[in-house]
């Protein structure tokens, strides 16, 4: 089975149960403060499995699902079916830790701190994605038309790069910023290490899709 579906149909489930029954919530959900005093460091990890409602959870999963076919089927084309499912759960499980680290130093001692949800490595899906398939057409929510990923990517970053300066929006846009820039990196470093694909050729190959 695609571990893809397994990972959405995680994200569904443990997001509905933390829903119907609180202390699930409370026990998943990612505190800095509490990470740093009891050393709950799974929570790094099962906070990205619950969601505040339901555009938040519908939001991640539909993005998800899009963008994590199409990364799939990239990677794919030059590794098996198996080998596949693991770069893309290793691709999905760090970045969820790494995209969440610059918060946890930041905020380890605010007491008040909490977050949630699969963000950070959605959008190193997403990132990733795009780095492989660069002419494919990006849609933004409510916004009737699209752009080619190449625009979409830096524009994502620069967003959400400036939006990460202001805290008090009540959403975790340092997430989204080095999620992206993980998966970005990561999909880099794995065309490197197992095709021998250097990063010049890399980029070259990259933007070579372009014409």
């Amino acid at each position: 089975m695609n571990i893809l579906y397994v990972i959405i149909i995680a994200n569904v489930a443990t997001t509905i149960l933390a829903w119907r029954k609180s202390s699930i919530y409370e026990e998943l959900i990612f505190s800095p403060s509490r990470i740093y005093k009891t050393k709950s460091y799974a929570t790094f990890i099962t906070s990205a499995f619950i969601h505040a409602d339901v555009l938040h959870l519908a939001f991640n999963m539909v993005t998800l699902y899009f963008f994590g076919n199409i990364l799939i089927e990239n990677i794919n084309a030059y590794f098996s079916f198996l080998i596949t499912q693991w770069i893309f759960l290793a691709l999905y499980f760090l970045s969820l830790i790494f995209s969440i680290l610059p918060t946890y130093f930041k905020r380890r001692s605010d007491e008040s701190y909490r977050c949630l949800g699969a963000s950070g490595a959605v959008s190193a899906v997403l990132l990733a994605g795009i780095a492989l398939n660069p002419t494919i057409q990006v849609g933004i929510f409510l916004i009737p038309f699209y752009i080619p990923g190449y625009m979409f990517a830096p524009l994502f970053l620069l967003l959400t790069a400036y939006l990460s300066k202001n805290p008090s929006s009540g959403i975790n846009h340092s997430a989204h910023l080095w999620g992206a820039l993980f998966g970005f990196c990561f999909i880099a470093i794995v065309y490197y290490f197992a095709l021998n694909i250097n990063l010049f050729d890399f980029f070259g190959r990259l933007f070579s899709n372009l014409f």
